[in-house]
């Protein structure tokens, strides 16, 4: 069931598509299949792609597109000419998709100017005849409605008026609405014509107002004589005009969005390629734009990891200083972090990857189990030492006892997230960053871990031997 829809009138529709399970083609590959097909079969409709999932809505903020560059200003003429522009220029961009301004401006309008001087010779005010077709269209719920309380359960309940939807087949059955005014005699009224006055104007004109005004019932409305009704059309002038399909606001200002998908996955690119464009562009005065979406909580989460793992890092080293008793045994062991860090850039290079939230997500991943392999390496070193054995050979012979654990670890760790990484199974999509960036860690630090983490403590090991006493 859907609560809500995208869609701002008749003019537009969404589609909602389910893919079935174990299906090989990613999603991806079948919105550019679909974006082609629409543009060859429909080339003057325009159409947007946005990919499901509780996790893009989030981080997107519910926005129907990655990136939105919310136009604003006072002026709707000026936001739409800027909005146009800003179009233009980021459809100009290489890797954007579906560029678009949601909010159109040719809406189909149809405006009701009142006769203020006839309806007041009618005894009609322009209120009451707004209150009348209110009332009529959309019941007097908004307006002045009614209540009826249960007596058993003292559930209070809406009491409203509303014309029958079925009846208002034509805009002239809307324009033939009885209004009521001082002018108006009682019910029942004639039907002048010659029938065929259909719609509304029957079946309605019993219809209860909200504030009806009471009639007159002596001096010129007595006796039989009724006056014919006034109708709607009577005291209007009716214009067809086109206007904004919506009027949306952003801080109290009124606001116009253009927005834009990524064809891949670099959104950090492409929003600055989009950026560098956009800084030429000359803006009307009092218009601002401010780009929100995606991008936004992207640089806000990479903002927060440049201080997440320096942090990680740095809390690594102290609990490993309480464990070993050392400064420098855990400096050591830190060295297979940026030796890791290596084996996931050249695994997201490798692969056309993005560095992104969930790669990051992947690195924080890796540096735990990096840290794990290189303790396994120099604290089986470092009992060996005490043992009395000499710190070369100690070194040598953990490096070839821990080689099984480390590699195990090292594989089983990358075989498990290697379906994840192709893709394989349902929406695994979002998290290919994620498991490439581990792998690659994985990979590269396991083989360091085993070569450069033993080297380096046994040059640690010869520069504390001097401070050690000398054993008779």
């Amino acid at each position: 069931m859907v609560l809500s829809t995208p869609v701002d009138g008749p003019h537009q529709a969404f589609v909602l598509t389910s893919l079935v399970k174990k299906h090989v083609v990613g999603t991806d590959e079948y919105i550019d299949r679909i974006r082609a097909e629409l543009r060859k079969e429909l080339p003057s409709l325009k159409f947007s792609f946005q990919t499901g999932g509780v996790v893009s809505d989030v981080i997107n903020a519910g926005l129907p597109a990655p990136v939105d560059i919310k136009v604003s200003g006072p002026s709707l003429a000026d936001l739409n000419d800027a909005a146009t522009k800003i179009r233009d220029v980021v459809a100009s961009v290489p890797g954007t998709l579906d560029v678009r301004v949601q909010q159109g401006m040719d809406y189909p309008e149809i405006h009701l100017n009142v006769d203020r001087v006839l309806a007041a010779y009618m005894g009609l005010t322009e209120q009451q005849i707004l209150a009348d077709v209110v009332t009529g269209l959309s019941s007097n719920i908004s307006g002045d409605p009614g209540y009826w309380i249960d007596p058993k359960t003292n559930n209070a309940y809406f009491v409203v008026a509303q014309y029958p939807e079925q009846n208002l087949k034509r805009f002239e059955d809307f324009l033939l609405t009885p209004l009521i005014g001082v002018r108006t005699t009682e019910l029942p009224i004639r039907i002048a014509g010659t029938g065929g006055l259909g719609g509304s104007t029957l079946s309605l004109q019993n219809t209860p107002y909200s504030g009806m005004s009471i009639l007159p019932s002596g001096g010129n409305f007595s006796g039989a004589r009724h006056r014919e009704p006034i109708f709607l059309k009577d005291v209007i002038r009716v214009e067809r005009r086109t206007g904004p399909e919506t009027i949306d606001h952003f801080n109290l200002q009124r606001t116009m969005d253009v927005m834009f998908g990524i064809a891949g996955n670099d959104l950090g690119a492409v929003a600055r390629a989009v950026e560098e464009k956009l800084g030429g562009l000359g803006l009307p005065k009092d218009v601002t734009m401010d780009l929100k979406g995606e991008l936004g909580s992207l640089r806000a989460t990479i903002r927060g990891f440049a201080v997440t793992l320096p942090l990680a890092v740095l809390l690594v080293y102290l609990v490993m200083v309480g464990l070993f008793r050392s400064y420098l045994d855990p400096l050591v062991i830190l060295i297979s972090v940026p030796l890791g860090f290596i084996g996931v850039v050249w695994m997201l290079l490798l692969t056309n990857t993005s560095v992104n939230v969930e790669s990051l997500i992947g690195s924080l991943m890796m540096i735990g189990v990096v840290v794990s392999n290189s303790i396994l390496v120099v604290d089986f070193a470092n009992v060996l030492m005490r043992q009395g054995m000499p710190v070369q050979a100690a070194v040598v012979r953990a490096g070839r006892l821990r080689l099984r654990p480390v590699l195990m670890t090292a594989l089983a760790t990358s075989l498990g997230l290697l379906p994840m990484a192709l893709g394989i199974g349902e929406g695994a999509e979002a998290n290919i960053p994620l498991a490439r960036a581990v792998i690659g860690g994985m990979m590269v630090s396991a083989v360091m871990t085993l070569l450069f983490v033993p080297i380096l403590h046994s040059v640690a090991a010869r520069r504390k031997e001097p401070a050690s006493p000398d054993v008779a």
